[in-house]
């Protein structure tokens, strides 16, 4: 899919690029070269492939593709130290909260996203965002081999996302605004096993599949793998909070929701209580 070009300036600029990020790790070591440790960076800019397909017509809108994508780049500290605040490092659920927080900005169904997790050489873990079947994000930790040939030490964290896909799937979407509830919430715990290979986002699929319209939110507050669970097997505590917005919730209901919960659990991922 690599677009050559006839009459490059250098041998080391002879293609188009099909990612951004090596322009932002180039940018990136600047930076350190100047003593700017601590960095979060974002570009917009195009990518372009070549259809292979020996199908097509010799229109050049055809035989080439142009994306737009929006790059992200995090590395080194989340804010700067000072006497009354410790720097933390940027991670890969840093990375993952900035992506999410800007589907929410655009309006984008979150809710409707599939997460996978996949290989890359450019990537020591990385994850992918898909909606309706399509990839709309990638993101993870570079691969310390490719840093290594940049000269830089320290992790970083890079997302591309496709920037037609988000424009696409948030146009026509409106902003639903509803009375703050007069009734009170409930929260309720469950410890699951499970797979080791199941993601913490497919169990959060079934909760909002099956909780019902008063499930309002589920969140993951522990993870443990030990001596006392089976290999291969993880245990995930969640969190869920519960609310009728016409009426106080009763125990019974409270039961019936969790148990509704509870036996999706098992059916769609074998998942036991702790």
């Amino acid at each position: 899919e690599t677009i050559y070009l006839l009459n490059p300036i250098s041998s080391d600029l002879n293609t188009m690029r099909q990612t951004l990020l090596f322009s932002g790790l180039e940018t990136i070591v600047r930076n350190v070269n100047n003593r700017n440790q601590n960095l979060k960076l974002f570009e917009f800019g195009k990518t372009y492939f070549l259809n292979k397909n020996p199908n097509i017509a010799n229109d050049v809108t055809e035989r080439f593709i142009e994306k737009e994508s929006l790059a992200i780049f995090l590395t080194g500290k989340r804010v700067e130290e000072s006497w009354n605040q410790v720097g933390v490092d940027v991670d890969f659920f840093y990375l993952k909260n900035v992506i999410q927080n800007i589907l929410l900005k655009i309006n984008f169904p979150i809710q409707e996203i599939t997460l996978k997790s996949t290989t890359s050489s450019q990537f020591l873990e990385n994850l992918v965002y898909e909606f309706n079947g399509c990839p709309i994000a990638q993101f993870g930790q570079i691969h310390p081999k490719i840093l290594k040939s940049f000269d830089l030490k320290k992790p970083v964290f890079f997302a591309e996302i496709d920037v037609k896909s988000l424009l696409l799937y948030s146009q026509n979407r409106t902003i639903n605004y509803a009375p703050i509830p007069n009734y009170p919430s409930v929260s309720r715990d469950l410890s699951l096993v499970i797979d080791s290979s199941v993601l913490y986002s497919t169990l959060e699929s079934i909760a909002y599949k099956y909780g019902t319209s008063k499930l309002k939110k589920v969140s993951l507050f522990d993870v443990y793998e030990g001596e006392k669970l089976e290999e291969g097997k993880r245990s995930y505590a969640l969190n869920f909070i519960l609310q009728n917005d016409e009426k106080t919730l009763t125990e019974e209901d409270i039961h019936k929701i969790m148990n509704k919960l509870i036996a999706a659990f098992e059916r769609e991922c074998g998942a036991k209580l702790r």
